[in-house]
């Protein structure tokens, strides 16, 4: 009788088993609190029942083509009907080269799309095959004018190597990340450094010749004081008469013009 309501305490009802489903499928949910519980019970249903219907809509638009079921099917698990790879280019060829042509020729719209589509690939191929042609004198080219920026600045090498690795690394040098939009604040504030670099190297001579000019400015007003503080020589600021030299009214007037301007 005692292992009988042993065993009875040990088995959970379906309220506990749910709620210890709904913990650990959503481990931030309160599943003491019953409504926050049941709020999210009936946003799992509302996602089943969206899946249901999409999943309804999929099956409806199979059914209406013939064509897509075996694509489809052949794209999910990789393979055709006998096992063998299956490749959505080949099936069509294969399965379908009427539908195809009839597509292109029966219809002016459908027959000019294929016409550029088919000249983009083929540019797009010539222009591929172009740039692998020239990507070793591309290069040497790139290599030669870092070589000239690392001599004309006196750069390390090891401060070479990081420029290299933060440009080129695969996986996360910065034009991968910029091909991938994944560009963080700092890669673009370092990339307005050099946008403005050439302004900030105008504005940076423009400041310089600026204060320079005011330097002299304040040397000559500097030399003007000096002048200024000069006593008053004779009425009209000549020289007394010869007749009465004075040796320091001689000297001073000497100085009066050592600072004219």
């Amino acid at each position: 009788m005692a292992k009988e309501m042993t065993e009875n305490q040990n088995v959970k009802t379906k309220r506990q088993l749910l709620v210890e489903r709904m913990r650990n499928r959503y481990p931030e949910l309160n599943v003491d609190d019953d409504e926050a519980l049941s709020d999210q019970i009936s946003s799992d249903y509302d996602l089943l029942d969206q899946r249901d219907q999409e999943r309804k809509q999929f099956n409806d638009l199979l059914a209406q083509n013939p064509y897509a079921a075996p694509i489809v099917t052949g794209m999910a698990t990789g393979k055709k009907d006998d096992g063998t790879p299956f490749d959505l280019g080949e099936f069509l060829i294969d399965e379908y080269p009427e539908m195809i042509q009839d597509l292109i020729e029966g219809n002016p719209d459908t027959k000019k799309h294929y016409e550029e589509s088919r000249d983009a690939r083929r540019q797009a191929a010539a222009d591929e095959e172009q740039f692998a042609a020239e990507l070793e004198s591309k290069t040497q080219a790139e290599d030669a004018e870092l070589d000239a920026a690392v001599k004309e600045m006196g750069y390390k090498p090891e401060e070479v190597a990081e420029l290299i690795r933060q440009l080129y690394d695969p996986d996360n040098g910065l034009i991968r990340r910029a091909a991938r939009f994944e560009l963080t604040k700092d890669d673009f504030l370092m990339l307005f450094k050099i946008l403005n670099y050439d302004a900030d190297i105008k504005r940076a001579d423009n400041d310089g010749y600026v204060r320079g000019k005011n330097e002299k400015i304040d040397m000559l007003e500097h030399q003007q004081g000096k002048r200024g503080r000069l006593p008053v020589i004779g009425s009209g600021g000549g020289r007394p008469s010869a007749k009465e030299p004075d040796p320091t009214l001689d000297n001073l007037d000497r100085m009066k013009h050592a600072y004219t301007i």
